[in-house]
């Protein structure tokens, strides 16, 4: 389901205010506990809200995020260009433009329209259907000001997983959904930041026209179009910091906005306050996004994804599956995903169902006769009773069968293919070889040879036309069909003595 925070919009009135929609995504700070009791509480759906967020499409929302940070960008560095004082975090956004738009590209690239709406969603309090991932990473940057850490973010996954586990492709997608809230969030402050610029210039003409003029009713005509200006913390400080010098003009100014102020309940003192924290907040804020790109770059996200996942835990408790090497460990997790998908049970539940049957298989005692794994002898228990050989290899059908899976039309075609076998690679070899010396032939004899030179030449050609076919066959099959990987151990620490065996 896709989702959508109001779009940040910088509208005019008549006198040039920006008016700003959407505030960052900050909530109150949560240590690791908390966060594990929030994880949870996501999953039982007891949250109700996740801070301003709203349907969206999400490929348009990133797309329009760029186009902000980079107005934004342009915009600050050429007010810097001009001598203009710049925020710490506008300059957080000036050195770190390029980190940015890696980030975008990132995400962008890791999260195409198919895959993210393939994510499982939830539905919050108020109705809201959300991603389960994406709410994880937002409640995430919100009740941590957008620090990135990898045991905190730890910390609300398992306690989400400690009530539903999440899929193998949520998982993989977090770090990405990640990166994409912390961009979210760098857009609203960086909007916020370039209305804070345009508010202080926008005081310092109106301070500039003020000071200029001696006549009354001018300063008072000039003062009428920025009634509503008076309520904005930038502008209100910003004017009050350019007309503390004394002068005559100057008080009766003051006097005019500190008369503003009061219609609101307000006054100088407290405006300064709030503008001062409404800065020191975004600062951090902005820093805090920075790193954390940064340190989502660093993270070694396959070490965190196998710490977190429930499968990998489950794999790893009742089988070999940490001895394997990482790429026969992701060919579990893809046979798993795969069989999930066109089944009724989750992905753990297949993977459950996998451990069970290889835990109950029959193999062959000395006698020949089938028994049961638990009273056959303990050196044949291990020969056909790895969970590998019910995920990838020869006995998946029986788990297929088991789950109620249901293969696709391709994957029908795929295997009825490879059910030929050998003939499957003669018979199309053949027929193309054929058709290419009838090709021949039919050009020989248009050519006018006599019938003795056209079989001598179909001769010699016909070693070359069938290494033709058999190359043209293996590119159209290598299209359809990918190479079986074998699954192989990791073996860091050297080979084990069971493992050992001899090379001839």
């Amino acid at each position: 389901m896709n989702i959508q925070t109001n779009p940040a919009k910088i509208e005019l009135t008549s006198a040039s205010f920006p008016v700003i929609t959407e505030a960052p995504i900050r909530s109150n700070f949560m240590p690791e506990d908390r966060l594990r009791e929030l994880g949870a509480g996501l999953a039982k759906g007891d949250v109700k809200d996740l801070f301003g967020l709203a349907p969206f499409e999400f490929q348009a929302r990133i797309r329009d995020s760029a186009k902000r940070i980079l107005e934004v960008y342009r915009s600050t560095n050429a007010a810097q260009a001009k001598g203009e004082t710049i925020t710490p975090a506008a300059q957080w956004l000036l050195d770190n433009n390029y980190l940015v738009e890696e980030t975008i590209f990132q995400v962008k690239r890791d999260l195409p329209r198919r895959f993210y709406r393939q994510l499982p969603t939830l539905k919050l309090a108020d109705g809201t259907t959300v991603p389960r991932a994406l709410a994880l990473a937002w409640t995430y940057v919100a009740h941590s000001d957008s620090s990135v850490s990898a045991t905190m973010f730890k910390a609300i996954v398992e306690g989400f997983q400690s009530v539903e586990p999440l899929k193998i492709g949520e998982l993989w997608a977090l770090p990405s959904l990640l990166r994409f809230v912390l961009i979210e969030n760098l857009r609203r402050i960086a909007v916020r930041v370039n209305r804070t610029r345009q508010m202080r210039q926008i005081a310092n003409e109106v301070a500039d026209r003020v000071l200029a003029t001696d006549d009354n009713a001018d300063r008072q005509k000039i003062l009428s179009h920025y009634g509503s200006h008076a309520q904005d913390t930038t502008f209100a400080t910003q004017l009050l910091y350019r007309l503390r010098d004394g002068s005559q003009n100057a008080g009766r100014a003051l006097e005019w906005l500190e008369s503003e102020l009061e219609k609101t309940g307000s006054d100088a003192e407290e405006i300064i306050i709030s503008e001062h924290h409404t800065l020191s907040s975004g600062n951090v804020t902005t820093g805090n996004i920075i790193r954390g790109l940064r340190l989502i770059n660093d993270v070694d996200w396959t070490v965190w994804f196998e710490g977190v996942s429930r499968i990998d835990t489950l794999l790893r408790e009742k089988t070999d599956f940490a001895a394997l090497d990482f790429f026969s460990r992701d060919q579990y997790r893809t046979a798993i995903e795969e069989l999930a998908r066109r089944s009724e049970l989750s992905e753990f539940r297949v993977a459950e169902k996998a451990i069970e049957l290889a835990g109950h298989v029959l193999i062959a005692d000395a006698s020949g006769a089938e028994v049961p794994q638990a009273e056959a002898p303990d050196t044949d228990a291990t020969v056909h009773t790895d969970v590998g050989f019910f995920l990838v290899g020869p006995r998946r059908l029986e788990l297929e069968k088991a789950i109620g899976y249901r293969p696709t039309i391709s994957v029908t075609v795929k295997r009825a293919f490879s059910a030929t076998g050998w003939l499957g690679v003669v018979v199309p070899v053949f027929a193309l070889t054929v058709l290419l010396l009838a090709l021949a032939g039919n050009a020989l004899d248009h050519l006018g040879l006599a019938l003795p030179s056209i079989v001598v030449m179909l001769a010699l050609f016909a070693v070359p036309a069938s290494e033709g076919a058999l190359a043209f066959f293996n590119t159209v099959v290598s299209l359809f069909l990918k190479p079986t990987r074998l699954v192989g151990y990791d073996y860091k620490h050297g080979v084990p003595a069971e493992a050992r065996t001899l090379v001839v």
